[in-house]
């Protein structure tokens, strides 16, 4: 005789079940209407069991097809599985001899070890740590030791063409504020006046070009800000700025632009910060150079945060700069320097072909996703978020490192109108024809699964591609 309880238990079962049958059908319905907007050739879902690793749903599956930013997925597991998530970066301060009386005779020599975090507040925390060792004056010029990375700044393999956003920004042993600069923009006194455009810090070579002009104020709630920016080459520092702002625009307007020259960026930045500190330099000229470790006097050295806090910062932002910094770095800590982006994406598929396997088709050489060459499947993703979730020693790391459904990162905005908040920890991709998701996602079961929906060579709008894939998302909640 059954008892109430089980009823129950069989009860639920079935109406799970087929609520599971439902969701599966409507996933298809929707991959069937959208066929005009997404050739179904070019979409792929896979959703898999977290525990066995068996598939559970699957429509091209097996396809390879770029998935941009999902990548980076790869290069944080791989990071934090061969450096380990309390690995933290360093950048070490040198003089020829050591200081006497508090001057430093010689060169002050800074050696990088490609920190991707290095901003503002740290350079002033290494210039105040040297005044606190007793240093008190510089006597030589600021030496620049670039030398840990090799000298090809941006991916070769990356197609995307040169742009001035902050996301294509140039790799550098030795960074600062991601390699980008950040401008202040204000109106202009009168109507039609220029707009004031000051930037955070001089750098060599900058000029700005300012076409933005004054406008009348503006009524409502949101203000008309309109900004076109352009670094006119890859080679220079001359960016030309136009647009318009109101004259009653309530508070000063950030943009940013990366930059080139970043050595000479973080040389001055640091030459200011000492100064401040009360360190006298009677030589400020920044150099760039090389330091012989083995000759010189180690005088400070820097601690970045830990691994697995920057490779969150690059999930949950998709950081194309940090991304492409532990690339190479990778290569220059298990190789030796210089790091290369080459050496570094080949770290990535010997690490996956040692653990998950590596099929044939699998193609990575961009770490970032910018390359619009990579060729991954969604299948093969969610296999490895499969072993992500059951290897032990990154498993938290690399899961806490995901964007939370309508909480924070890139989906902090996404999946509106829907009752989906903490319910996936996921990664987004995105270029110009790709759109990407690829994570975890809690059922109304209580089961784990792992997911990923890529849809390629895409004839809409991002934001219609966006939707589409947030749809499709939501349904597997009820799987």
């Amino acid at each position: 005789m059954w008892t109430k309880e089980v009823i129950f238990l069989i009860a639920v079962s079935l109406l799970w079940f087929s609520s599971s049958g439902k969701a599966v059908t409507e996933i298809n319905r929707i991959l069937k209407k959208e066929i005009r907007v997404f050739p179904a050739k070019n979409v792929a879902i896979s959703v898999r069991k977290i525990k066995t690793g068996r598939l559970k749903f699957q429509h091209h599956g097996d396809l390879f097809l770029n998935t941009a930013s999902n990548v980076k997925l790869i290069t944080g597991l791989v990071s934090l599985g061969i450096l380990g998530p309390e690995y933290r970066f360093i950048t070490e301060l040198y003089s020829d001899n050591r200081p006497r009386q508090g001057f430093v005779e010689g060169p002050l020599y800074i050696k990088g070890y490609g920190d991707p975090v290095l901003t503002e507040e740290r350079i002033w925390l290494i210039a105040k740590q040297l005044k606190l060792k007793g240093v008190w004056g510089i006597k030589g010029p600021v030496i620049i030791d670039n030398l840990f990375f090799d000298r090809h700044k941006r991916n070769p393999f990356n197609q995307i063409i040169f742009t001035s956003d902050p996301y294509n920004a140039e790799t550098n042993a030795l960074s600062l504020n991601f390699n980008s600069l950040s401008f202040t923009i204000l109106p202009g006194k009168k109507i039609l006046d220029k707009a004031v455009i000051k930037p955070n810090w001089q750098v060599k070579g900058l000029r700005v070009v300012n076409k933005i002009k004054t406008t009348h104020p503006f009524r409502g709630e949101v203000p008309d800000l309109r900004f076109n920016i352009v670094r006119l080459n890859e080679k220079e520092n001359v960016i030309v700025f136009k647009g318009r702002i109101p004259i009653n625009y309530p508070k000063p307007h950030q943009e940013y632009v990366n930059i080139t020259h970043v050595s000479d960026y973080f040389g001055k930045a640091l030459v200011s910060l000492l100064l401040k500190e009360g360190i006298t330099l009677q030589n400020k000229h920044i150099i760039q150079g090389e330091v012989d470790v083995s000759q010189s006097f180690l005088l400070h050295t820097h601690h970045s945060e830990a691994l697995d806090r920057i490779v969150r910062k690059m999930n949950k932002y998709s950081n194309n700069f940090i991304a492409d910094q532990l690339t190479k770095s990778l290569d220059a800590l298990t190789n030796a320097p210089p790091g290369t982006f080459r050496g570094g994406t080949s770290l990535l598929t010997e690490y996956l072909k040692k653990t998950v396997g590596l099929p044939k088709e699998v193609i990575i050489n961009s770490g970032s996703g910018l390359s619009y060459k990579n060729r991954l499947s969604a299948n093969y993703l969610t296999n490895i978020l499969v072993y992500t979730w059951n290897h032990f020693p990154v498993a938290s790391e690399a899961i806490s490192s995901l964007s939370i459904s309508k909480v924070d990162g890139t989906v902090k905005s996404r999946f509106k109108g829907t009752k989906t908040e903490r319910l996936y920890r996921v990664k987004t991709g995105m270029l110009s024809r790709t759109q990407a998701l690829t994570g975890f996602v809690y059922t109304k079961g209580g089961e784990v699964l792992a997911f990923s929906i890529i849809a390629d060579q895409i004839k809409s709008p991002a934001w219609k591609a966006r939707d589409f894939i947030d749809k499709l998302a939501t349904l597997l909640t009820n799987l």
